[in-house]
C-alpha cells in the first residue's frame, strides 16, 4: 500500500520493530500521511494492508540524502523528491541531471520507482551551484513531475521561466520534468 492515509497502530508497531532491529535512528523524519521514512540515507517502505513489509529500498549515496514528498501515479509509479549532498547519489544514465552541480552543498532529487517499489526507473538531480531543496510534487495524467522547492543557485536550470533571475538569497522554483525524467 503506497499512498496517503493514517496507518493503524499495528502497522505504527510493524515499522517501529522493523525500525529497531538496527536501523540508524539518527535524523530519523517520519511523515504519517504518505508513509516515507529518512534518516541520512533515504528508506523507502511498502506496506501491505495487514501492515506487513512489502518492500523496502535505501536510496542514497555516501552523504545526507532526504526525502520531502511521496507521490503514487494512476498507474502505480512511486515517485519522491527531496535533497541530497551525495555526488555519488544514483542518478540514472539518461537523467536530466546526472551531476552534482553543487560539491558544498545540497542539490534536489527526484526519483521515480516501479509499482512494486523493486527498481528505479529514474534518478535526477535538479539544481545549480548553490544549494536546493526539492520540497514537494505531484504527477499530473502524462506522467509529468511538477516539483516545487527552493534554490540560492543563480544558474538554476530555468525553460519557458516567468522569472529569470534569482531575486532574494534564496528563491522558490517550479519545475516540470518530461515523464521519462530526460528533460524539463
Amino acid at each position: 500500500m503506497w499512498g496517503v492515509g493514517f496507518p493503524s497502530f499495528k502497522e505504527w508497531r510493524e515499522l517501529w520493530r522493523f525500525l529497531r532491529k538496527g536501523h540508524n535512528m539518527y535524523k530519523m523524519n517520519m511523515r504519517i500521511d504518505s508513509w516515507w521514512i529518512t534518516a541520512c540515507v533515504a528508506l523507502i517502505l511498502s506496506f501491505s494492508a495487514r501492515a506487513e513489509i512489502l518492500s523496502s529500498s535505501f536510496l542514497g549515496g555516501t552523504n545526507d540524502d532526504i526525502i520531502f514528498d511521496v507521490e503514487v501515479d494512476q498507474g502505480g509509479y512511486i515517485y519522491v523528491v527531496g535533497t541530497t549532498k551525495s555526488g555519488n547519489f544514483p542518478v540514472t544514465p539518461n537523467a536530466f541531471q546526472t551531476n552534482h552541480s553543487n560539491t558544498a552543498g545540497n542539490d534536489a532529487f527526484v526519483a521515480k520507482f516501479t509499482p512494486s517499489g523493486t527498481q528505479l526507473v529514474y534518478a535526477t538531480f535538479l539544481g545549480g551551484t548553490f544549494s536546493e531543496l526539492g520540497a514537494a510534487l505531484t504527477v499530473n495524467t502524462q506522467g509529468e513531475v511538477i516539483v516545487a522547492g527552493d534554490t540560492a543557485s543563480t544558474n538554476f536550470p530555468l525553460v519557458n521561466a516567468v522569472q529569470t533571475n534569482l531575486s532574494g538569497g534564496q528563491d522558490v522554483f517550479i519545475a516540470k520534468l518530461t515523464a521519462d525524467g530526460t528533460g524539463l
